[in-house]
């Protein structure tokens, strides 16, 4: 007897899971006002009635409020990590016909994943070893850990790379405690995976995987495949991806993914999303000010984008102008950063994804 053919909607799953976060805010909002309500007339109303009312309130309203609340969360949660599990299974499926290196033709299947080059292919990769430091301040740098120290390369992971550079710009101490020299040309690097039957408890346990400072090349090549040196010849962004897809299992496994997830794995605490058409730009502003990490994320596919917006790419928020109305953007390709106007945004993002800072 055949195996039952599974098919999922990977960007279904996603509304689904955003439908479930707006109905949680809603009940959210409810159960405020109704305390609201509850504490007046905690004040005005005596009698037996209003006992019985106020009891009746602390006894079964209230708490089914709660539970309701609860029960949309952690739908949220679980429709997204089946989302998760499922998406994994399908590229580790895959990879089983392609070689070592050839992850980054895998199918785009509703994540974020735009490669740097039109052309993906690595031709006659091999490893070679990079002799540079991990982290060295530039001129010019207030840090030797800079946003701009991320640039993509052919594998299609620009959700991780914009992850780095969001983390990077906020919260260099992040990835400078997550990569560390053993001295002997191998680094470990630090993440914090979520544990447990589809993340449900919702802990993440400490993971540390070691890598060496080899990095695949395209036999002909003078620049690395993936994750490129920075301006400073340093490898901390290259040491990241490299670890990541030795935790996943091989770069093929790296190829599309969710930036807030990414965060998340490098801080070990939770991201938060919004949908792009629905963001108040002041709030934003306020929460990248604080030093929060944000990425924003484009739909599939774009009608008249304006100029250095790509369909299905991961960015970072640089800067939030209220005055002129416009975004700045950094693009982990390196190049191509684009200020756009709130309404552009708003049109042609479909995701927002915060990680707050401590």
């Amino acid at each position: 007897m055949p195996a039952p053919i599974v098919l999922i909607e990977y960007e279904c799953m996603r509304e689904l899971s955003h439908r479930f976060q707006r109905q949680a805010d809603v009940v959210l909002q409810l159960d405020q006002q109704l305390n609201q309500l509850y504490q007046q007339l905690l004040r005005d109303w005596q009698g037996d009635s209003a006992n019985h009312f106020f009891n009746e309130m602390q006894t079964n309203v209230f708490p089914a409020l709660g539970r309701l609340k609860a029960v949309l969360i952690t739908a949220q949660q679980v429709t997204l990590n089946v989302n998760g599990l499922l998406r994994e299974a399908e590229i580790e499926a895959a990879s089983l016909f392609k070689q070592t290196f050839d992850g980054i033709n895998l199918p785009t299947i509703g994540m974020y994943g735009n490669p740097a080059a039109k052309s993906t292919e690595v031709r006659n990769p091999e490893y070679r070893k990079v002799d540079k430091p991990a982290f060295a301040k530039g001129s010019g740098d207030s840090d030797a850990i800079a946003f701009d120290d991320v640039n993509q390369g052919l594998i299609a992971d620009c959700y991780l790379m914009a992850g780095l550079a969001a983390i990077a710009k906020t919260n260099p101490d992040v990835i400078r405690n997550a990569i560390r020299d053993n001295g002997d040309g191998t680094y470990t690097v630090t993440f914090y995976p979520e544990q447990g039957f589809l993340g449900f408890f919702g802990k993440r346990s400490k993971v540390e995987v070691t890598v060496t400072n080899d990095f695949v090349y395209a036999k002909d090549g003078k620049t690395p495949a993936y994750a490129q040196l920075s301006n400073d010849s340093e490898i901390w962004p290259m040491l990241i991806e490299k670890a990541y897809a030795q935790h996943k299992g091989s770069f093929a496994a790296i190829a599309y993914g969710d930036p807030g997830e990414f965060m998340a794995l490098l801080t070990g605490k939770d991201s938060s999303q919004i949908n792009g058409s629905k963001v108040d730009f002041t709030q934003l502003k306020q929460r990248l000010d604080s030093g929060d990490a944000i990425t924003a994320g484009t739909y599939k596919s774009l009608s008249n984008p304006p100029s250095d917006v790509d369909a299905r790419h991961a960015y970072v928020i640089q800067s939030i102008d209220l005055n002129k109305q416009t975004v700045t953007m950094y693009n982990p390709w390196g190049y191509e950063h684009p200020t756009i106007s709130f309404d552009e945004f708003k049109k042609h993002y479909q995701q927002v994804s915060i990680n707050e800072k401590d």
